[in-house]
């Protein structure tokens, strides 16, 4: 038997490499430390920025409250305002109108209901009196007015002291639009001169009028 002996100092002798596959063993392990240690860093800073923004959005939060509430209080006072405007329109719309019924009213005669159909351009107006001459110069002096394009007598029912009439006022040139009514109601004393008032006209809307 013969045996080899290397009496080259320790420094002198040649390294043994790895392993190919061990090294490239290595460097995907190192590889995937680093990626996970990145992600951890990144995950603890995204929850950092969470929590912050968390914190954030609680401060704000009464403060976006505060700010619907007072979205729907202005909403609410938008719409009271339209509606206040509505009717001071109507108002003005009518005051006219109910100068001229004032004016043509005798003392004998008091209005009852106010009805306008703005799809036939008429007003009805139904009231009683104490006389058949009062009904009759009522229709005339409505007539007088100028301001209708005729004034027909509907009906008349009663006995003389006690009657109830019905007259139709046709506006004059009216177009028909829509299919609204207007009703007025007055529930005066017989024998008062009741007079139309421009706070008696109630907006009640019917669809279709008779």
């Amino acid at each position: 038997m013969s045996f080899a002996i290397n009496l080259l100092p320790p420094e002198y002798l040649p390294r043994r490499s790895l392993p190919k596959g061990a090294i490239i063993a290595l460097a995907l392990g190192g590889l995937l430390l680093t990626l996970y240690l990145i992600f951890l860093v990144q995950w603890g800073l995204a929850s950092r920025r969470a929590a912050l923004l968390e914190d954030q959005l609680a401060l704000y939060e009464p403060q976006a409250q505060q700010a619907a509430t007072s979205k729907s209080a202005i909403s609410e006072w938008q719409q009271k305002e339209r509606e206040l405007q509505r009717l001071v329109k109507e108002r003005r719309r009518w005051q006219p109108v109910l100068a001229a019924i004032n004016d043509a009213l005798p003392r004998e005669i008091w209005l009852a209901r106010l009805e306008a159909n703005e799809a036939k351009g008429e007003l009805i107006l139904a009231g009683g009196s104490t006389s058949l001459q009062a009904i009759g110069n009522f229709l005339n002096n409505l007539q007088a007015s100028g301001l209708w394009q005729a004034v027909n007598l509907q009906e008349v029912k009663g006995n003389d002291g006690n009657l109830v009439f019905t007259f139709q006022a046709v506006f004059k040139g009216t177009r028909p639009e829509t299919g609204k009514s207007e009703t007025a109601r007055a529930v005066p004393a017989p024998g008062d001169a009741t007079k139309a008032n421009p706070d008696s006209i109630n907006a009640n809307k019917e669809g279709n009028s008779k």
